[in-house]
């Protein structure tokens, strides 16, 4: 049997098909543009995120009792209060045995809070990935011990090294995620339902005429099967006596009616608009124009409950009956989520203008996006000035335009962060600023824009300045000290010296007069030994070559018949100037303290946290219960001034750290812990853990 395909069912399956793939166009971009807000929202919040709040932490139970793990805990719980549909706010971290939490935005009693250091055995391979590519990304939805999720994370960085310190991550849950897709896409849906009713009901009555009775009862039979099946509130009402002649299931079950109490009642009947004007204004377009699309309108169910709802409708002939076949899409829940979304935004723009700090946000072309200056700014000018505008165009003061300018393209260009110091001169006093720029990068890893983020240093800045004065007057102070005890202890010596010679034969007298120049000598030792430790910190850290350095300290030292060996290579440091005398008192240690020492070795290691340069002697060793003491300040002694207390000291400077491995009675071993970025090889001026 053949059947003739007609016209109207080509333009019924054309829609169907156009309908789908709009569907999915849809519900594809919906999901692409909340990614995008989400991952937005999670630059946003970790561009406040302090890192070396972070870098003090070490990822355990222990870190609770710490300042800055309170801060930032406090932190993640405003973030997930400022925006509802952020479920959970944290921050993760690497190490050998798996990603872990640092800090989550749960209270400790909660049934889903992490405390720090916890193993997040569910992480996937894209977010352990994120510690390596360093790269901002969504992920999701997937499912873990806490429910089903979308997450957006963002690398938090050191700004002045660039080095990965945590990952931030902020969790929706997924079905709030979807619910938000299906409700864009429900409207394409009843759209296209409509175009087809319409379409299906349109060529319908084009064969009336041929097939009377069959036509209208197949034709009745579709209408109503798309009718009474489709989830968007449907009715049809005549269009003279306003009554309505039909509705379907989702229109009587959201409204709380029965049919009986619908069929023949007006839409004034029902007070089914909560705005009688608005139905007016609806009943004179349509006869006018004949239809009416996506009004927002409020519409009042049964018991006096309004919900928010999206009226479409069309004129159509019923069994020759002129008609209105009316659509309403259930748009509660968007509007609330709508409602929440602009809530939440303006709570974070709120936020971010409470900070101390300017920030601005720029697009890849350099026009001002956002622009928030803080409450006691003295900067410039009110934001709505920046906005929409060109950075050239708004011109900032010298040399602040000229620096801000050149950090702008510096991470436009490479995507790395840049920072800057400037000073300008506001109302005749002079101010410092402190200036970071970061930059915004797509899913592709291509920069979308960047961020700027302004703190006023001044006070800082004063205090190092008042601090350096006063640290040059001590030390002018202790020079001149210094200078006038050698002077004393020069006469002391000489009267010394006139009393033995004057108390020949008197041996009593004389062993005491030795006793005194004995002490007068520790004294001068003690006096030139201060002033080594008065330079500590005084002149700026640097690079400095560790296999130089060694021997530059052991040519200060009478190394007898000991033999040595520096295997070094060409690593560098970055250390105290007197790194120098911290290495002389290494070896005078071993000289000094490990008995029958024969040949002292230096060599060093790379870890995943740094390198470790290993010192080591075959000497006596030192005992288990001795390995921390000898670090220790020791009050009258010369070890308190040189030794390995000043040691420790000067290493302590720039963050390396030592101790004493050895075994008793095979030799002492000292190591001294670099950690990543404090050191480099010769010719390459990158800093290894960079």
């Amino acid at each position: 049997m053949t059947r003739n395909i007609t016209w109207w069912q080509v333009i019924a399956l054309v829609i169907i098909i156009a309908g789908v793939l709009l569907t999915a166009w849809t519900a594809q971009q919906q999901d692409q543009q909340l990614r995008k807000d989400l991952l937005t929202k999670a630059r946003i919040a970790a561009e406040n995120i302090d890192p070396a709040m972070v870098e003090t932490l070490n990822g355990s139970p222990s870190d609770i009792a710490s300042p800055d793990y309170q801060h930032l805990k406090v932190q993640m719980a405003r973030i997930t209060a400022a925006d509802p549909s952020v479920r959970f706010a944290y921050l993760m971290g690497q190490r050998p045995d798996g990603v872990f939490f640092y800090v989550d935005s749960e209270p400790a009693d909660s049934a889903d809070y992490s405390p720090p250091g916890q193993v997040y055995t569910e992480v996937t391979d894209r977010i352990v990935k994120a510690f390596s590519n360093n790269l901002d990304m969504t992920e999701g939805p997937l499912s873990d011990r806490w429910g089903t999720w979308v997450t957006s994370v963002v690398p938090v960085t050191d700004q002045e090294t660039g080095q990965l310190v945590a990952l931030f991550a902020m969790d929706v849950d997924a079905r709030y995620w979807t619910y938000t897709i299906a409700k864009e896409v429900a409207a394409v849906i009843a759209v296209t339902l409509l175009m087809l009713v319409l379409v299906v009901t349109f060529g319908l009555t084009q064969r009336r005429n041929r097939r009377e009775q069959q036509r209208l009862a197949a034709s009745e039979d579709k209408f109503s099967r798309a009718f009474h099946t489709n989830p968007a509130l449907m009715a049809v009402s005549s269009i003279e006596e306003d009554k309505f002649l039909d509705a379907n299931s989702s229109f009587l079950e959201t409204l709380g009616y029965s049919r009986d109490e619908v069929i023949g009642r007006s839409t004034s009947d029902l007070g089914l608009f909560s705005d009688p004007y608005q139905r007016e204004v609806i009943q004179r377009q349509l006869k006018e124009t004949g239809q009416i699309l996506d009004v927002d309108v409020k519409v009042t169910r049964k018991n006096n409950d309004v919900l928010d709802g999206l009226f479409s409708a069309i004129t159509i002939d019923v069994a020759g009956v002129p008609s209105v076949l009316m659509v309403i899409l259930d748009i509660t829940e968007r509007k609330r989520a709508e409602d929440a979304l602009r809530g939440s935004e303006h709570r974070m723009r709120s936020l971010i203008a409470s900070m101390d700090d300017l920030v601005f946000v720029l697009d890849q072309e350099l026009i001002f996006r956002e622009y928030y200056e803080p409450h006691n700014g003295k900067l410039f000018v009110r934001p709505e000035f920046f906005i929409g505008r060109h950075f050239d165009e708004v011109g900032f003061p010298e040399p602040a335009n000229g620096i801000i300018r050149n950090a702008l393209m510096h991470t436009l260009q490479t995507g790395n962060p840049a920072k800057a110091e400037y000073g300008l001169e506001i109302q005749n006093v002079w101010t410092w600023f402190d200036l970071h720029i970061t930059a915004f990068l797509g899913s592709d890893g291509s920069r979308t824009g960047l961020t700027g983020v302004v703190r006023d240093i001044t006070d800082r800045k004063l205090t190092e300045d008042t601090l350096l004065k006063v640290n040059q007057r001590l030390n002018v102070i202790s020079r001149l000290t210094r200078r006038e005890l050698t002077n004393e202890l020069f006469v002391l010596n000489s009267y010394l010296e006139l009393a033995t010679q004057e108390a020949h034969g008197q041996e009593r007298i004389i062993e005491s007069i030795q006793k005194c120049e004995l002490a007068a000598r520790s004294i001068s030792q003690i006096t030139e030994f201060a002033r080594d430790y008065q330079d500590l910190g005084e002149k700026p850290p640097a690079w400095q070559n560790v296999k130089m350095t060694l021997l530059f300290g052991l040519s200060h030292v009478s190394m007898r018949d000991v033999q040595h060996s520096i295997e070094m290579e060409n690593l560098e440091i970055f250390a105290d100037p007197l790194l120098e005398k911290a290495f002389q008192g290494l070896f005078e240690n071993s000289l000094a303290h490990g008995g029958h020492v024969t040949r002292i070795r230096a060599w060093h290691t790379a870890t995943p946290e740094g390198v470790t340069i290993f010192l080591e002697d075959d000497g006596t060793g030192i005992p288990y219960e001795r390995k921390e003491q000898i670090f220790l300040h020791r009050e009258g002694s010369i070890t308190m001034i040189r030794g390995l207390f000043f040691t420790r000291e000067i290493l302590s400077i720039t963050g390396l750290d030592i101790r004493e491995s050895g075994e008793p009675g095979k030799g002492a071993r000292f190591e001294i812990t670099v950690p990543n970025g404090m050191y480099r090889y010769s010719g390459n001026g990158t800093r290894k853990g960079d």
